[in-house]
């Protein structure tokens, strides 16, 4: 592994996380407005689904095919799907769902990024739709 590699694999791990948090940020306002935010559950969906939706659009736009943001998307929810069943038998609070499933989810994505390492150790290229638009 060469540093360059490692770097762009870095690269990939911050460019995703930003894009969550930019998808929570640019959706998390229409599900609070909408009354779905109130309770743990409701909260831990919307968010789950904010930050996959901002990580996906930013995978497409960097021109990543359908399986990689679907693997990306899976291991990112998963964790606190699986959480939600102790907290619905009363087993861990909220907070425990909150703090362990973004933990959780943050080991996955990494995990996998480290299982298909050559594919996130390069440049991203853009995706055509985008190489069009800004010719």
């Amino acid at each position: 592994m060469t540093i360059l590699r490692a770097g762009y694999w870095l690269l990939h791990l911050v460019e995703m996380v930003v894009a969550m948090v930019a998808g929570m940020m640019l959706l998390g306002p229409l599900w609070t407005a909408a009354g779905l935010t109130g309770g743990t559950v409701g909260m831990v969906l919307t968010m789950a689904f904010d930050m996959t939706v901002g990580m996906g659009a930013w995978m497409a736009v960097r021109g990543h095919d359908l399986r990689m943001i679907g693997e990306m998307s899976a291991v990112m929810v998963v964790p606190f799907l699986l959480l939600l069943a102790p907290y619905g038998l009363g087993l861990v609070s909220g907070g425990v769902v909150y703090t362990v499933g973004h933990g959780l989810m943050l080991v996955a994505m990494i995990a996998l990024m480290l299982v298909r390492f050559g594919h996130y150790s390069h440049p991203s290229g853009w995706a055509p739709i985008v190489l069009r638009v800004f010719r």
